[in-house]
């Protein structure tokens, strides 16, 4: 399916078939390394993941990143109704891949980033070589925080004073100085499909709780255990009851990973792991 791409607010835009446009940056496109796919924790976007991208660049790497539907500088779209969120990002990212000939790619993932890339990988095992994942969620308290703080807690002001009461969060407003057709396209949202998008996605997450990691059950992870290689890194504090280190071991084995990853050098080193880890996969020939 043919993207068309645009120039608006000082990026480079892919608008989607639904009309919903996502910026993008390319780094290192005419590298003949690997191509790979960086997207964040979080509903952050391309800034988070610039340096990183950078970095695996200037080693040979094809690098992507983007700003996914209804986070940072994206457009807003919701659909029929009929998608959570994460499902809606999921395939927006394998038309992204096709378009910009990067697939197969390796993706690489960070907590909700991490849960999309699964995502794709099941979804599409086919357009994803392999998975490097880092901090991803899992458990009760994040299931909680996370459910309430990226979807429910939206539902009240949009059934107390529609679209225009939404469009007061903080969220949106952040996205509004980004991308000022933001705010004319959540206002111009259908608040049933708005509840409805912002019910099932948060009940996505809050009702997964008890599996691995939130939104993957060990079913399915075992499955693409079989067929994507994968690195799996863990970087947080042992205090954080949303990014544990139990959770990314229980991964790393489910995944067939080897050890749990910890780098203690920062950035360089987890770019270095990461790398080395692209440069030893098989040829696409073989």
């Amino acid at each position: 399916m043919e993207l068309t791409s645009v120039y608006k607010n000082g990026r480079d835009y892919l608008i989607l078939p639904d009309g919903v446009g996502i910026p993008f940056k390319m780094f290192g496109m005419h590298n003949s390394g690997p191509s790979c796919i960086l997207t964040p924790g979080g509903k952050a976007g391309i800034a988070a993941e610039t340096s990183k991208a950078k970095k695996l660049a200037e080693q040979g790497f094809r690098v992507l990143v983007h700003d996914r539907r209804n986070t940072c500088a994206a457009d807003i779209g919701f659909g029929d109704g009929s998608k959570t969120e994460l499902e809606m990002q999921v395939e927006d990212t394998l038309l992204i891949i096709k378009h910009l000939s990067l697939s197969p790619c390796v993706f690489i993932g960070e907590s909700s980033g991490g849960r999309m890339s699964l995502l794709c990988a099941l979804k599409e095992p086919s357009a994803v070589r392999a998975l490097c994942l880092r901090n991803m969620t899992g458990g009760k308290v994040a299931a909680d925080v996370l459910s309430e703080a990226y979807h429910h807690q939206f539902i009240g002001p949009c059934k107390r004073g529609g679209m225009a009461e939404v469009s007061k969060a903080l969220f949106f407003q952040e996205m509004a100085k980004h991308n000022p057709d933001s705010r004319k396209q959540l206002l111009g949202t259908d608040p049933n499909v708005f509840k409805k998008v912002q019910q099932t996605s948060g009940d996505f997450l809050k009702n997964t709780f008890h599996l691995p990691v939130l939104g993957m059950s060990e079913a399915q992870l075992r499955v693409l255990s079989g067929s994507i290689p994968a690195q799996v890194f863990w970087s947080h504090f042992d205090d954080d009851k949303m990014h544990t280190r139990p959770v990314m071991e229980k991964l790393a084995e489910l995944m067939q990973a080897g050890p749990l990853i910890i780098p203690k050098g920062g950035e360089d080193e987890l770019v270095a792991k990461m790398a080395k880890f692209m440069r030893a996969l098989p040829s696409l020939d073989s």
